[in-house]
């Protein structure tokens, strides 16, 4: 099978006209996971799970959000209508059912960020999340610091939270406090990481992703 470095861009043209960008990582017959990538990233992001996405048989949906890379944004943004985006994208996939899951952008761990490979990939990122301008962090700042209208209560499915203890960029009781409005949501702290700790625990992510994902198929 190829490697994260050779998988390919992909393009899919929305209702409106406006283009979104993606790849798939791990293995492209899988189960299904969309992954969304933090403030700023792009698809790029995900190359990291290629090898642990191919072992667990996970299809990793990768797509560039609103503004980053390839995807172009509305006009006017809001949760909702990125969530009938994500639905297109999944739908035209084949994908009835699938998993979700996000990572948080923002500053880097110091520690991590030494290591020449981790470096390397951040910036790659970055760099092409940022390559159209800075349009994809100005709407993820309009839309996260306004009302997010989600009843957080209605989610039913296996939901968990990962957290660095040392994550200087969101706060522990924040996480916290998400976690005690969904139902049955496990937070996991991991002791002496940062705001990049998915570098070093992205396969138990994966891993665990797969197992809720059979889990509920048996269900």
């Amino acid at each position: 099978m190829i490697g994260a470095d050779q998988v390919k861009d992909q393009r899919l043209q929305l209702p409106d006209g406006r283009t979104l960008g993606f790849r798939i990582y791990g293995d492209p017959q899988g189960l299904p996971v969309l992954f969304l990538h933090g403030t700023p990233g792009s698809r790029l992001k995900f190359a990291i799970a290629h090898e642990a996405g191919k072992s667990l048989a996970l299809a990793i949906v990768a797509p560039d959000r609103w503004g980053y890379g390839l995807t172009e944004p509305p006009s006017t943004p809001s949760l909702r209508g990125f969530a009938d985006d994500m639905a297109v994208l999944m739908d035209r996939l084949g994908s009835r059912r699938f998993a979700v899951g996000g990572i948080s952008g923002g500053g880097p761990d110091k520690r991590l960020i030494r290591r020449p490979e981790v470096r390397q990939r951040i910036l790659r990122s970055l760099r092409e999340g940022l390559r159209p301008g800075t349009a994809g962090p100005n709407i993820d700042l309009s839309i996260f610091s306004r009302p997010w209208k989600i009843d957080l209560s209605t989610i039913t499915a296996p939901a968990r939270l990962w957290i660095g203890s040392l994550d200087s960029n969101v706060p522990l009781a924040a996480v916290r406090a998400l976690a005690q409005r969904i139902a049955h949501c496990v937070v996991t702290e991991l002791p002496n990481e940062g705001h990049l700790w998915v570098s070093v625990h992205h396969a138990d992510v994966l891993a665990w992703v797969a197992a809720a994902i059979n889990t509920d198929a048996g269900a």
